[in-house]
């Protein structure tokens, strides 16, 4: 708490001046919680639809799962970095990384099920594939979250060089430029036709 230097009112000379209070965090705020209830609502039902049509074998890799979470983090990677590029983690950008991201993303991915069913694999002493599922999982999954960020960026690049009248391959875009090209060549023939105009004899 302050004490007002100047002026009238609560922050005149003697009037303490109380600061504004900070914003809760992020976790406690009702709007943000309600984008993610709302995705989730949405991507934990869109899973176990997915679980029930498509059933592992026992004892082989539980390919359902396997192709969730790599799905799953593809589309993470590619949402968070359109998010990026569009700036700050505010207004519009914020509600749709709690929607889609943390929401919808979030309960759509399991990981715990991944570790449960790598413990099954290992129960039935199958080491071989409880390995190799539970590194698949994982190396795959980072590579296809960076081929998501790397989707978003491309994207992102080709659109800004194409209203920048460059295209993505670094050429001019004709379809940006092609009309200041023609206007320029007009008037290159007047000049030249005016220039030997003048030069002719009377």
């Amino acid at each position: 708490m302050t004490i007002g230097a100047g002026g009238s009112g609560a922050g005149g000379p003697g009037h303490p001046v109380t600061p504004a209070a900070p914003d809760p965090a992020l976790h406690w705020q009702p709007t943000a919680i309600a984008f993610v209830v709302l995705g989730a609502a949405f991507g934990a039902p869109a899973r176990l639809a997915i679980e029930d049509a498509w059933t592992a074998r026992p004892g082989g890799v539980p390919v359902s799962t396997l192709c969730i979470n790599l799905s799953g983090a593809l589309a993470l990677g590619l949402l968070l970095e359109f998010l990026a590029l569009q700036g700050a983690d505010d207004g519009w950008r914020r509600s749709a990384r709690l929607l889609f991201g943390t929401g919808f993303c979030g309960a759509f991915t399991t990981y715990s099920t991944l570790a449960v069913e790598t413990d099954l694999l290992l129960r039935v002493h199958d080491l071989g594939t409880a390995a190799a599922y539970a590194a698949i999982s994982v190396v795959a999954g980072v590579a296809c979250a960076a081929a998501g960020v790397a989707l978003a960026f491309a994207a992102h690049s080709g659109r800004w060089s194409l209203r920048r009248g460059v295209a993505p391959n670094g050429a001019p875009d004709r379809r940006a430029v092609g009309g200041a090209v023609e206007g320029d060549g007009d008037g290159g023939g007047d000049g030249g036709g005016d220039g030997g105009g003048g030069g002719s004899p009377p």
